[in-house]
């Protein structure tokens, strides 16, 4: 027997009324119907920045200071690729919640440290000892019913062992979508 106030789980919510309520409000503050979300949490994505740590590898061998900046900043871009084609959201992991990935190239660990605004930490590090990398994932966002705009306050910080005096920092761009209801 199912519960009176339960929505069945085939029971699809409408988009409409979803978009309606969210109107001029930050994106991290309000829930979402569960089939809006990938089938991931935040703290697993932020794994995925790390499917292109080859190019920090390629940094790290490199002697050239400007080359050096290049390939950490096409490392940061390269993040972005795994995103391609996603229109869903990760679930927000409960404060607290960790995440850990070994693989031979890299170890990473990551925790949920804030649940409002939701905020993940990462840290990985190479198991050669090539480099380090620590993030955060802090975002505001706000959709205006025809746009939405996403402004990523996190920051990731890359060291290289070959230069241990450099500390590169990014800060990701800002996103702007545009015509998300009529196309």
């Amino acid at each position: 027997m199912q519960l009176p106030w339960l929505k069945s789980p085939n029971e699809k919510a409408s988009i409409w009324s979803v978009i309606k309520e969210c109107v001029g409000k930050d994106l991290s503050k309000f829930a979402v119907p569960v089939h809006f979300n990938e089938p991931i949490s935040m703290l697993q994505k932020t794994c995925e920045a790390m499917e292109y740590q080859d190019i920090i590898h390629k940094a790290n061998n490199c002697k050239d200071p400007v080359l050096r900046l290049i390939y950490i900043g096409i490392f940061n871009m390269a993040q972005y690729r795994c995103s391609e084609g996603r229109l869903t959201k990760p679930y927000n992991p409960i404060l607290g919640e960790t995440y850990e990935m070994k693989t031979k190239d890299f170890s990473l660990i990551s925790e949920q440290v804030s649940h409002h605004p939701p905020i993940s930490a990462a840290y990985a590090k190479s198991t050669s000892g090539d480099y380090e990398v620590w993030m955060n994932t802090n975002m505001k966002s706000v959709f205006w019913g025809a746009s939405l705009e996403v402004q990523p306050l996190g920051l990731t910080h890359i060291t290289l062992k070959n230069y241990p005096n450099e500390i590169f920092t990014a800060c990701r761009p800002k996103t702007a979508v545009k015509n998300v209801i009529i196309g």
